[in-house]
């Protein structure tokens, strides 16, 4: 009887430390998934300046626009981009870029955005 309560408790230990292993490798991972998104913000950003600086902003808003329908396309198509915190944000905003600056909505992307609710 003893033998098989030392088992046991060996078991549940194993189990014990197992899972703490996964929780300290996943919490690593998840810093360092957060620590490459800001890192790529940060060189976004002093791209964006440099290019505004270069008096290149006409450039630099026809890149930017021009990227809008694959970000579209990519959180439409993807659950976890979906899910995430900011995701159907993230389609407002858009949506709300075309509307404020009274452009058309290029065709891949106008179903999507047309079942997106507006904000106001």
């Amino acid at each position: 009887m003893k033998s098989r309560v030392k088992q046991l408790l060996i078991f549940l230990g194993g189990l014990f430390v197992g899972a703490l292993v996964v929780l300290i490798i996943m919490g690593r991972a998840s810093q360092q998934q957060y620590a490459n998104s800001y890192t790529l913000s940060v060189m976004e950003k002093a791209f964006e300046a440099t290019e505004l600086r270069a008096h290149r902003q006409d450039d630099l808003g026809k890149r930017i626009e021009a990227m809008l329908p694959s970000g579209v396309m990519t959180i439409h198509q993807h659950k976890e981009f979906q899910n995430a915190p900011y995701g159907m944000t993230a389609l407002r905003t858009v949506k709300n870029f075309y509307e404020v600056n009274s452009l058309p909505i290029p065709p891949e992307i106008s179903d999507i955005l047309k079942s997106v609710p507006s904000d106001h």
